[in-house]
């Protein structure tokens, strides 16, 4: 089984032409895409799928890997399958799993792909595993742009729709009850299914509510949804490119303070340093912020290597203190509310 992550690329947009290559921080939207997917620790590959040879010197000139796709191919998903297949120099495996990830969110947390590429490697009852976060406001469930999903007991998908659902015949909709959800465009696919998928004709409900993923339900396929409060932000338009361009250029900014600050005050110690491996039996997708937030409170932890493994149900990181890190990682956890079962250390550090 591979897991690879795929990000369909397109040059040509009606809003926003040649928005993969519109320049955030000195750096192409895509490129940017590329390097925060590449941090989800689930995948074995990640690479662009593109028309467009401007694209894929672009992804190249950043250290990615770029394939070149048809550009009469009709959907995202028609391009991820035929990436797919160029990656694996024939077929991909039916058990492999390919993760569909929009092009236009470099801030994407790559903990959220790796929770849905978990939810396919361990249940084998899921063909497709998708995302949503709840809707906040009554304007955005009223909006055919917010496309509304309705949930199984299992957090599976019974439908799509740009209309609100599910809805109340008697009274407003109370958007608090947990029942209102947006959808978030990433999608992953066990490889099995996607060759059925592509190679079935839209279907009247794709057609009407202009949404590719009621091709699978009426097929009969089977759709996990991860939950998630992360609505993502997207490059729709030039002045989105500013905006979130600003917001990269400052998080750069913070991390390279962090990172020389944990120089400067660790450095007297790092003769102690060491790798741990912490086992978490509660980890998710829904606790790593929670998780990170403890640890970047203790004294001598390494938060640059710091590496959450989901599938593991395992925490990874550095700390410069032997003596005192048993102690201070076990009561980090336990603030995030959650239980380490162990904590060894792995290696010596360097």
């Amino acid at each position: 089984m591979k897991v690879y992550g795929i990000i369909p690329s397109r040059f040509g947009s009606s809003r926003f032409p040649g928005k993969p290559l519109a320049d955030l921080a000195g750096k192409p939207l895509v490129a940017w895409v590329v390097e925060a997917v590449s941090k989800a620790a689930s995948l074995d590959g990640v690479y662009v799928a593109t028309d467009d040879e401007r694209i894929v010197k672009a992804v190249e000139a950043h250290g990615g890997k770029a394939v070149m796709t048809p550009s009469e191919l009709p959907s995202g998903t028609d391009r991820i399958a035929c990436a797919a297949r160029a990656v694996a120099g024939g077929d991909f495996g039916d058990d492999d799993i390919l993760v569909n990830i929009q092009g236009d969110e470099p801030l994407i947390d790559p903990a959220l792909i790796d929770a849905l590429a978990m939810k396919l490697k361990t249940d084998s009852k899921w063909d497709m595993a998708t995302a949503v976060t709840p809707i906040r406001t009554r304007e955005d469930l009223a909006a055919k742009s917010v496309v509304k999903v309705v949930l199984d007991r299992d957090d599976g998908a019974l439908y799509f729709s740009r209309l609100p659902i599910p809805a109340n015949r008697d009274a407003e909709a109370d958007i608090s009850s947990g029942l209102y959800v947006r959808h978030l465009g990433i999608y992953a696919y066990r490889g099995a299914f996607l060759k059925r998928y592509v190679a079935e004709s839209p279907c009247e409900l794709e057609k009407t509510e202009k949404l590719e993923q009621l091709r699978a339900l009426w097929m009969g396929a089977k759709i996990a949804v991860v939950r998630t409060d992360d609505e993502g932000i997207g490059v729709d338009t030039p002045e989105d490119a500013v905006r979130v361009g600003a917001m990269l250029a400052a998080r750069r900014v913070a991390m390279s303070v962090l990172a020389a600050f944990a120089i400067f005050f660790c450095g007297c110690r790092r003769t102690d340093v060491r790798d741990f491996e912490i086992d978490v039996p509660q980890l998710s997708q829904n606790n790593t912020n929670i998780v990170a937030k403890s640890l970047a409170g203790r004294e001598g932890v390494f938060m640059d290597s710091l590496k959450f493994d989901l599938a593991a149900k395992k925490v990874h990181l550095r700390y410069d203190s032997m003596a005192l890190a048993k102690k201070n990682i076990e009561f980090a956890i336990a603030e995030a509310g959650l239980e380490a079962n162990g904590v060894k250390p792995e290696s010596v550090g360097k």
